[in-house]
Order: structure tokens, then sequence, then C-alpha cells
């Protein structure tokens, strides 16, 4: 349950960054959309990494 409710912030979040698609494609290749979400998973897994990184960076600087 997990990965999905992170897929769904995931597509939330790229479709309130991009107005010229707001939806999947009817026609769209499944195994591209399929990519497209695991790559934005890694990016975002990604992001959440380095900011805990600078935060424990901080905390122990402080």
């Amino acid at each position: 349950m997990l990965f999905f409710s992170t897929e769904r912030q995931i597509r939330k979040k790229l479709l309130d960054q991009t107005d010229n698609c707001k939806y999947i494609r009817e026609d769209a290749d499944p195994e591209k959309v399929v990519a497209e979400t695991m790559r934005l998973v890694q990016l975002e897994l990604a992001r959440k990494r380095e900011a805990r990184l600078i935060e424990n960076l901080q905390m122990t600087n402080d």
C-alpha cells in the first residue's frame, strides 16, 4: 500500500508540474508508463534521502 500511495503522490506532483499533459493517454504504452513511474519514484526517494542527509549533517554540526 505504501508504494501505491507514494506512486499516487508522485503522479499528482508530476501532473501539478506539467500543464500540457493532465492525464495518461489511453493509447500510452503501459511499459513506458511503468518505467516513467519507477523513474519518478527513484527521483523522489533520492531527493528524500538527500534531504535526510543534509538534515543529519546540520544536526551534527550544531
